[in-house]
């Protein structure tokens, strides 16, 4: 009879236990919504410049690419409708910093949005490499940084700011995101080198017959979740879920999804 009260006092206070711990996990969740979502909905902005993260958008306003396949999941697991704000590069998305338009951020970890964002864990790295145009005979990086070497790079681009950080000897041509004139610049054998994204210099590539990537990388660029400075309950969800969309192998599937060259999940 002793043993009885005993087992039973005990399973009285476990569950006791778990009661508590589920409502402080569904009152976590209430929290992490209402500072994910202060509108209603989760408003996330995504620049169609980094080509790495967002590959596109459709007719009906969907984003495509990694960012919008996280963005949907972890909208689906807020249990709240999506929002896309989209900014066609970075100077307008530069813009809309501190001006309360938008709730998360898939962009690359730059310190200078540091004032305005809680930046999660890196999700993925980036590589940054070389592409060679036709009839240049650069080889190996160790050639790039050479006097007479031209590399161009996108204006405003995480290359750009990386090579102005290394590159000594070489001369930088800073070029539009627009390929059509970057190729027409690339044919004329203007510049001995491009620098950039593996994803945006594949596409390049493909229509530039002759041309080729210098073996390896020079830079791996890592990309993390912006979230609205000042709301810990929201940063707290969101690292919760690319811990978890790591080792579930979400994220790899979202990269393979979108068929991305030089992108991987970050340690």
């Amino acid at each position: 009879m002793i043993r009885s009260l005993s087992a039973m006092a005990a399973l009285v206070v476990l569950s006791a236990v778990m009661l508590g711990g589920a409502r402080a996990a569904e009152f976590e969740l209430m929290e992490a919504r209402a500072q994910l979502t202060p509108t209603g909905k989760l408003r996330v902005a995504f620049m169609l410049e980094n080509q790495a993260l967002v590959s596109g958008q459709s007719e009906s306003g969907e984003v495509r690419g990694l960012a919008g396949d996280l963005a949907r999941a972890i909208a689906e697991r807020a249990g709240v409708p999506l929002q896309p704000r989209v900014y066609s590069t970075r100077g307008t998305f530069e813009v809309s910093l501190g001006r309360g338009e938008w709730d998360l951020e898939f962009n690359t970890r730059d310190p200078r949005y540091a004032s305005y964002v809680d930046f999660s864990p890196s999700f993925v790295n980036v590589d940054q490499v070389y592409l060679v145009p036709p009839g240049k005979t650069l080889k190996e990086m160790t050639e790039v940084d050479r006097k007479g070497v031209r590399v161009a790079a996108i204006a405003n681009s995480d290359a750009e700011g990386l090579l102005f950080g290394f590159i000594k000897e070489a001369q930088i041509l800073r070029v539009s995101q627009d390929p059509e004139p970057t190729i027409r610049l690339l044919k004329t054998g203007a510049v001995e080198a491009f620098a950039g994204s593996a994803e945006y210099l594949s596409g390049i590539a493909a229509q530039l017959p002759g041309s080729r990537f210098l073996p390896g990388r020079f830079a791996a660029v890592p990309a993390a979740i912006g979230v609205a400075r000042g709301r810990p309950a929201a940063l707290a969800f969101v690292n919760q879920f690319l811990a978890e969309a790591k080792t579930s192998g979400l994220i790899q599937r979202a990269i393979e999804g979108a068929h991305l060259h030089g992108v991987s999940v970050a340690p």
